[in-house]
């Protein structure tokens, strides 16, 4: 069955409750920040050459720019088409919250990933569901003996090596770093530098960190926490608290919990 998926599908509204349609997208990747959908030429594949077969293919009639009915991918068989087809550079970020944006259908879309399982690129798929989910999907290994995920991907450059001395920019290329490698050091070093430089952050710093916290700390930091080494864990998320304190945001870290007591 040919069917529409990739950003077309985002854009188009399916059965689920989920928050389409949607238009642009966050990358991980430096070399293009936004993609715009174009309905000139429609994106077609093929489901019986994907592994998840029919599976959230829906039949909708209000694809711009063509008239008539077609099988469309609704937003979480989009979102594992992606997956099915990964490389580094179409990472959505935010896709959670931003095109699923219901957590009803974790579980549902869960049982679908680990179907990639033994495909070459799973350790990155396992990353990136887990950066995006982040303990729901820990849970869900758990519960099926899968083995976590290493949460580090890489840097471009070594560790504390900026290109600028401004420090709201310095702030700025560790944020960017961070999002790009999910490495704790790196966020250590972030943190550190606004203790460090308190009395010289600028209004519009500020409001850097603030957004960076909200976007990419307060819902992804445990995740990172529990999946990879770090020296001083517990120290690490008091200081995270304390720097969401002085931003105006709340912030416990939920590795302090029983049942994470024993991965930290």
């Amino acid at each position: 069955m040919q069917y529409i998926t990739g950003y077309q599908a985002f854009n188009l509204k399916s059965s689920l409750r989920t928050c389409g349609p949607v238009s642009e997208f966050h990358y991980f990747g430096r070399s293009k920040d936004w993609t715009y959908v174009s309905w000139d030429t429609l994106n077609f594949s093929e489901s019986e050459d994907s592994i998840f077969g029919d599976y959230g293919i829906e039949v909708v009639d209000n694809v711009p720019k063509h008239d008539g009915k077609y099988f469309v991918a609704n937003h979480c068989r989009a979102l594992l088409d992606f997956l099915s087809a990964l490389d580094t550079s179409s990472l959505i970020l935010g896709a959670r919250y931003f095109i699923i944006d219901n957590d009803e259908y974790n579980g549902e879309f869960f049982k679908q990933v680990i179907k990639l399982k033994g495909m070459a690129h799973w350790d990155v798929i396992n990353q990136y569901v887990g950066f995006e989910y982040g303990l729901d999907w820990l849970e869900f290994l758990i519960s099926n003996e899968i083995a976590w995920p290493y949460s580090v991907w890489s840097t471009n450059r070594s560790i504390g090596t900026l290109t600028t001395d401004s420090l709201r920019n310095q702030l700025r290329e560790l944020a960017c770093d961070f999002i790009l490698s999910l490495n704790l050091n790196v966020l250590e070093l972030y943190l550190s530098k606004i203790l460090e430089h308190e009395a010289s952050l600028t209004p519009g710093a500020y409001k850097d960190i603030r957004y960076f916290f909200v976007e990419s700390i307060v819902d992804h930091v445990d995740y990172c926490l529990l999946t990879q080494p770090f020296a001083n864990k517990r120290k690490l998320a008091k200081t995270i608290s304390k720097v969401c304190k002085k931003v105006g945001l709340s912030f416990k870290s939920k590795i302090f919990d029983e049942k994470w007591k024993q991965f930290i």
